[in-house]
């Protein structure tokens, strides 16, 4: 697992956070110890699970845990400058008709501005135009990256360049700016998609759009975690037994756990469940027989409960 930052790197902010959300009820002692560990700045899983006393796959799991939990960054965060943002990619581009023409001759984009024209289905105005030189020269995209997204914005039957331009401008914003970046992002959006549906029929949904929670939660299933939808319908089922209603960051948490634990396929978490499940009974047993040691006075006798038993498997406890 790579190495984790607490969001604004702030830990009381990012903790303070969720107080009063319904998935910190899932939390389990030993995810709180994880945490105390990291706030008192061990953040190598070896180390904590040893401090603690504790499985490194159940350390893992409790990271998973956390980070599902919405409370850390995946790299440090560090005081940006204040820049005055760009509205619009024409800003980046020269400044008249005249100007945009004779850059895009000079500079040998009329195959660009040709090919995007054919993969839209019409002929660019002046401004589209600009569009494409802006998001080419300025921007630093190139070719391969400008047609690889407007051939993706109109699969999506988003065929203006305006669009185009708003969604480089997110992905820019986002570090997405090279093709393999970008081929990343189309494959994990279609990948979201693809089960999509299901999903909102499950958690009851509807058409409505997505939150940015539910967006980035449904993405970590399917993309990071790799879950197949029976292993997402097997954490809703035990989300809507434990809390009565289908939250989704509360499923994030179970799921989290599991992908933590290493659990990839449905036999693999019915396994862990099962092993829990074992682990809860010997538990509750070993305590009841303590309790019952305890109220008795006596010391438990190993040797003689063996005789016993022997002496009943053969019949001879019912000569006496």
């Amino acid at each position: 697992m790579s190495k984790l930052y607490f969001k604004d790197n702030d830990p009381l902010k990012a903790i303070s956070a969720l107080v009063g959300r319904e998935e910190l009820k899932e939390a389990s002692a030993e995810d709180l110890r994880v945490l105390v560990c990291l706030l008192s700045g061990q953040d190598d899983p070896a180390s904590i699970a040893k401090a603690i006393s504790c499985s490194l796959a159940r350390v893992r799991g409790a990271l998973a845990f956390w980070q599902g939990c919405g409370i850390f960054s995946d790299k440090e965060e560090k005081e940006k400058p204040t820049v005055a943002p760009l509205r619009s990619a024409r800003e980046l581009a020269p400044k008249s008709e005249a100007e945009d023409a004779a850059y895009i001759k000079g500079e040998k984009k009329t195959s660009l501005v040709d090919e995007c024209q054919r993969i839209m289905g019409r002929l660019f105005n002046p401004t589209e135009m600009a569009i494409v030189v802006g998001l080419s020269e300025q921007l630093g995209l190139d070719d391969a990256y400008i047609l690889t997204l407007v051939s993706f914005c109109v699969s999506r039957n988003k065929k203006t360049m305006r669009y185009v331009e708003k969604t480089a401008f997110g992905l820019f914003d986002e570090g997405i700016d090279t093709v393999a970046a970008l081929e990343d992002y189309i494959h994990r959006l279609e990948l979201v998609t693809s089960i999509e549906g299901k999903l909102r029929k499950l958690f009851g949904i509807g058409e409505r759009t997505l939150s940015q929670t539910e967006q980035a939660c449904f993405t970590r299933w399917v993309c990071d975690f790799k879950f197949d939808f029976e292993v997402i319908s097997l954490a809703y089922d035990i989300t809507v037994d434990t809390r009565q209603k289908a939250l989704v960051k509360y499923a994030d948490s179970i799921l989290a756990r599991w992908h933590g634990a290493g659990c990839r396929t449905l036999t693999e978490v019915n396994a862990l469940l099962e092993r829990e499940k074992v682990s809860r009974t010997m538990t509750k047993t070993g305590k009841r027989t303590e309790s019952r040691i305890s109220e008795s006075g006596g010391s438990f006798n190993t040797d003689d409960f063996f005789a016993r038993a022997l002496a009943r498997s053969y019949g001879e406890g019912d000569n006496k």
